[in-house]
């Protein structure tokens, strides 16, 4: 029997208290961490779909919005915004924007998702 204590396959991500200040990181970078986890556990919730339909229509000239917008307004990646703006262009289609309209959504979006790659 080995002296060395188990190692486990769930790996700790943070810092420990005890070494926080020697590794520079203050109590506002863990309450930050923490906000940060939190914020993407309830970016989970569903997005209104008329949100995005109407910052895609805004941007939709521009080959959709900027990378900053899309965190800042709905706190999701450029990727996560576009999966889920074709995911809901696919489940219920905005009745009131003209067909064409929505079809160049979904180019763009399509075309952003490859972009991101």
């Amino acid at each position: 029997m080995s002296d060395r204590p188990a190692v486990s396959s769930h790996r700790e991500t943070s810092i420990p208290p005890a070494h926080c200040a020697d590794a520079g990181v203050t109590g506002s970078d863990v309450a930050r961490a923490g906000h940060i986890q939190m914020q993407e556990i309830t970016m989970s919730s569903p997005i209104d779909p008329r949100r995005l339909y109407e910052f895609e229509s805004r941007w939709l000239e521009h080959g959709g919005g900027p990378a900053d917008q899309i965190r800042s307004e709905f706190g999701l990646s450029v990727p996560e915004f576009f999966v889920t703006l074709q995911n809901s262009l696919e489940v219920a289609p905005p009745v009131d924007v003209p067909p064409a309209r929505v079809d160049r959504m979904r180019a763009v979006s399509r075309k952003r998702l490859w972009l991101e790659r």
